[in-house]
This record gives C-alpha cells, structure tokens and sequence, in this order.
C-alpha cells in the first residue's frame, strides 16, 4: 500500500483529505451535518442530558402544546455512536439526493419528513395510548430523539428514485428494492432493540407516501424553486459554494429529479391552490342540482347460484335522465317524482273540498 500524495509528491495528510472531502459535499448536506455535530458538542462542552425537555413525546405535545419538539428532537442526539451512526448513514444519502433534486428541494422533502414524520408519530403515540396493552403503552410514553427517523424517509426516497431492482443489505445478502426499506427497519430494531420503531416506521411511511406521489399537493413545481433561485433575499444562500440549483436544465446545473409518480400529465394537480380549486368546483357542482341526489335504475343479475342480486345499472348515472331514458327501464325516476307530487296535490285539493262542504 502506498500512501496518497499530492501534485508535489508529498503525503496527504488525514486532516487534508478530510478537508478536500467536506468542501466537495454539497451545501444542505454539509450544513445538517455540521448542526448535529454542533449540538452534541454543545451537549458535551455544557454537559446537557436532560433529553425529556427536547425529545418527541406525544403527551408534552398534545397536552402541553410544546410544538418546538418537532424541530429539536430531530436534531438532538443522545450520544457518540448516535450522532456517528446517523450521520454515516445520512451524509451518501443526502449527498445523493441533493445532487438529483437540488437543495432547496432537499431541504422541503427533509421539512415534510421532520414535521410530517413528527405528527405521524404523535397520531400513533396517542392512538395507541388508548389501547390497554402493555406494549402498546409502552410505546405511548416513548420519547425520541435523533435525526433516524428523517434518514429513514430518505431511504425509501433514494431507493424509489434509483431504480434498482435490488439493493443489498450491509453488503451480506440481496433483497427486492421494494423490500429494501421495510428490511432495514426490522433488522434495525432486531440488531439495536433499544432504538425508536415508530419513529423510523413513521419515516418510512411519510417517505412512502411522497414516492407515490400522495404528497405532490405539497411539493412547490420546478418553477417555483427557479422563482426563488432567482429571487435577491435568497441570494446569500445560492451563491454559496456546492449549492445545487434547479435550472431546469440550464447550463451549469441538472434539472430537477423527483419520483416517477411525479411525471403524471396532471402535473397542475401539485400545487395546493389547483387542488383547493377543483373541490370548489365539484362542491358547487354537487350543490347545483335543485332536486339533490336521483336514485340510479336498479336491474337483477343472476348470480352463480341461481339468485337473483339487486345491482346498480351498468348505464352510467348521466344517460338515465328525461331525454335519454331507455324504456326498458320503467318511468324514469324524474317522470315518477313528477306524478307521485300530482296525486299527492290532487288528493290534498279532494280533502280540502270536502272538510269545506258546499257553499
């Protein structure tokens, strides 16, 4: 073995190679790496170990309305292997993902994983408070800390946008990628039974649900990121060094790469607004109907064994109207209301003649 030299012929040194190493890493990647060391060496330089203050419990939450745990447990670690792990395991995945969605795009998906991951762990923890189990309330009163729970959404996320048809775990076997996530979450509490479940469970579903796209209401569109790429108050932040723009494919830098369940052609289907828009527009079409809802023709199905089964009709809602009724199918509903309301108006006039008698 030969030791690494530079351009002049001299050794590298370790603390050189950590320095050419941290400066190719990119900005938001490097900068949660340098936070969580920076607390936990605050948390050593003070002797800070009062984690009940600053971890995720459900209870502190929802009765005490401490929201700011969110934030800090995520941030916060309990110790040296803690932080060592989870920042061996967060630096590849980050980095990766940075470099295909962007910064800023990295830095939303990690906000939905830390808030959203946060209050799935909250709704979970709670619900489950109100099970009379033992494990169960065992799990209510946990109190989590550290920076898994958003590695493991990054995980699912990494693994949906990689494409592998298999991914290997520790290097020992080969699982499907499907499996990759869901396979690392139970050797992980097999192999360190002491760490938090449902917080990494938690992760793996809120990272499952943005590579299906479930979350795309959520997520700003390419063009919003260029917009505030572009904008002078974030100025500070794009002109660092390794910040990774979204340009859409302008020179310099990649476009932005997200799962392929946001390639839809509903792509308008992202944004809030567009969302919020299209049920105003299906209530106000639900409302508008002056005589509500109409009762579908109903026709019998024979069944396997010779039953008859009631079923709706395979004709959609909209043909059987007045104009398009089909015979076949008896008086349409509207033709029945209309009479049922003219015998009951002739029956009342009959009464009414006769409670006033002749005059």
């Amino acid at each position: 073995m030969f030791a690494a030299q530079d351009g002049a012929g001299q050794p590298i040194s370790p603390l050189t190679r950590v320095q050419v190493w941290f400066a190719e890493q990119p900005l938001l990647t490097k900068a949660i790496l340098v936070v969580c060391l920076g607390i936990y060496a605050v948390q050593l330089l003070l002797g800070y170990d009062n984690y009940g203050l600053v971890c995720l419990a459900a209870q502190s939450v929802t009765q005490k309305l401490q929201v700011y745990r969110l934030v800090t447990s995520a941030f916060v670690h309990g110790g040296l292997l803690h932080v060592a792990f989870n920042m061996m395991a967060f630096v590849p995945i980050g980095t990766s993902l940075e470099r295909m969605q962007g910064t800023l795009a990295l830095a939303h998906l990690i906000g939905l994983l830390v808030f959203m991951g946060g209050g799935a762990y909250i709704g979970f923890a709670t619900a489950a408070s109100y099970i009379p189990w033992s494990i169960t309330t065992k799990i209510s009163h946990q109190c989590a800390i550290g920076f898994s729970g958003v590695i493991f959404g990054l995980i699912v996320v990494d693994n949906g946008m990689t494409g592998a048809a298999q991914r290997s775990i520790f290097g020992f076997f080969y699982v499907p990628a499907q499996l990759y996530p869901w396979t690392l979450l139970v050797l992980w509490q097999v192999l360190m039974p002491g760490v938090s479940f449902l917080g990494h469970l938690c992760g793996v579903l809120v990272g499952q649900l943005y590579v299906w796209g479930l979350l795309r209401w959520l997520t700003p569109s390419s063009s919003i990121f260029q917009s505030m790429e572009s904008s002078s108050w974030l100025e500070w932040v794009y002109t660092q060094p390794m910040y990774i723009a979204n340009t859409g494919g302008a020179t310099g830098a990649l476009p932005i790469t997200r799962p392929l369940s946001f390639a839809s052609q509903d792509n308008d289907r992202r944004s809030l607004a567009a969302m919020m828009q299209q049920a105003r527009q299906w209530f106000s079409q639900l409302f508008s109907q002056r005589r509500g809802w109409t009762r579908v023709p109903t026709q019998e199905v024979s069944t396997a064994l010779g039953d008859p089964l009631i079923t709706p009709s395979a004709t959609p809602p909209s043909q059987h109207t007045a104009g398009n009724h089909s015979p076949g199918d008896g008086p349409s509903p509207r033709t029945a209301a209309a009479a049922a309301a003219q015998a009951r108006q002739a029956k009342f006039e009959a009464s009414q003649k006769k409670t006033a008698g002749p005059s």
